[in-house]
């Protein structure tokens, strides 16, 4: 379940890894990188978030049937 808890940054957090790396490459401008490695790290986030939430949902789901 303490696991549960950590995937929502680790998503948010690799997808800025590997959004930063991609525009690093492609020689993006520092506001247009900073404004769009932002934009992702919330989409993320709260995608994260989301799915989070539904797979606690089937835990405790799965734990009362128990």
């Amino acid at each position: 379940m303490r696991k549960i808890k950590l995937l929502a940054p680790f998503l948010m957090l690799l997808s800025g890894l590997i959004a930063s790396i991609m525009m690093f490459y492609y020689h993006y401008e520092k506001k247009q990188l900073l404004l769009i490695l932002v934009l992702v790290m919330l989409l993320f986030y709260a995608a994260g978030a989301f799915i989070q939430k539904k797979v606690n949902q089937f835990i405790q789901k799965y734990e009362e049937e128990e």
